[in-house]
């Protein structure tokens, strides 16, 4: 079983794939975290209806987001205040001029609760990657489960 967290990019691949996702849910156990909730819904570009509705019929499941930024994360009682390796991981995304907190607090999700991120952000993708953290594409994760399936 494949343990993947979405990011708000890979929703849409969810959409346009979600006969493949149902097909193999079996194999899957999939996450969106409230950082990514919140921006699918609140994205007017793509259609925030149908991305939620594509998440309940891909069987998503929800995490509180992993780590608690001042003047960002909401106070809703959910996300957490990250221990000190957590703080590494989002330091370790978080690029100089912090325009990119989003990213670092789903990464930081990610990593926290040993899921395959899956995104289709390629500077996001290859900062992971360099520190060696799990990421795929939605490519990537398409061609893995199908060798799962060559395998059985």
């Amino acid at each position: 079983m494949l343990k993947i967290l979405l990011d708000n990019n890979a929703i849409d691949k969810v959409q346009h794939n979600l006969d493949f996702i149902k097909e193999n849910r079996h194999k899957l156990d999939i996450y969106v975290p409230r950082s990514v909730m919140g921006e699918a819904c609140e994205n007017k570009s793509y259609n925030p209806t149908w991305n939620v509705i594509s998440l309940l019929k891909a069987d998503v499941k929800y995490l509180p987001d992993a780590i608690f930024v001042f003047g960002y994360s909401r106070l809703d009682g959910e996300a957490c205040f990250g221990s000190e390796e957590v703080g590494e991981v989002y330091k370790n995304i978080l690029n100089q001029n912090k325009s990119n907190i989003v990213d670092a607090v789903i990464a930081t999700t990610a990593v926290a609760n040993d899921c395959i991120l899956i995104t289709e952000d390629k500077k996001l993708y290859n900062k992971m990657k360099n520190f060696g953290y799990k990421v795929m594409n939605f490519a990537e994760l398409q061609e893995t489960i199908t060798s799962l399936h060559d395998k059985n």
